[in-house]
């Protein structure tokens, strides 16, 4: 049997694992369909489903983490920032959340908890990021299923009735409030405060 060698670099490591599996499912599956009886291919086209699945958020995660620039300090718009730490954060795209790690910047000068004072990165600003970690595509698909659904009662009571594929792939993005703010400020870290790197002077970052 032709075999095909891919190299892989270092940074899409992930990918390539993920890659590499697909097509050992893809092996297995074609492996136990011979005898000419008849096959669920639902449920095939469920397994084929999932293993690319689990390909493009790898893909998104070595993308975004390309993004990041990891430097004492950046000018942005003319404005000299200055790095004070490192956080991991989820960003939500279509097949799912994924978690990168980049760093922080404030405006020179300014402290946390004052105006100008807010943290960024560049790998939202660079992207595009949307509120809270949405990548553009999934943010507008989310913002046309919400218009999309259906609405109870009338005037001021009137309340969203959601999806219930959007309402869960909202929830699991981290839609819903959680408990405690990374004192970075940075609102993906809402509810783990334990990712967040201070500067390396170990001072707070805000």
């Amino acid at each position: 049997m032709p075999r095909m060698v891919i190299e892989v670099p270092e940074e899409f490591t992930e990918v390539g694992k993920a890659m590499a599996g697909h097509l050992a499912a893809l092996q297995r599956t074609v492996s136990r369909l011979g005898g000419g009886k008849a096959v669920d291919y639902a449920a095939i086209e469920q397994e084929m489903a999932e293993g690319a699945g689990r390909t493009e958020p790898a893909g998104h995660r070595a993308i975004l983490q390309s993004l990041d620039i990891d430097v004492p300090a950046v000018m942005i718009g003319g404005v000299r920032y200055t790095r004070v730490g490192r956080c991991e954060a989820p960003y939500h795209t279509m097949a799912g959340s994924v978690s990168v790690e980049r760093s922080l910047y404030r405006q020179s000068g300014e402290r946390g908890g004052h105006p100008g004072g807010r943290v960024v990165d560049a790998v939202s600003l660079r992207a595009g990021v949307v509120g809270d970690g949405w990548l553009p595509h999934a943010a507008r698909a989310m913002a046309h299923a919400v218009q999309q659904g259906p609405s109870r009662g009338s005037g001021s009571e009137r309340t969203r009735v959601w999806p219930p594929a959007v309402f869960a792939r909202r929830f699991r993005a981290g839609g819903a409030s959680g408990r405690g703010t990374c004192r970075c400020g940075s609102p993906g870290h809402r509810g783990r405060p334990d990712r967040c790197r201070r500067g390396a002077g170990g001072g707070p970052l805000c």
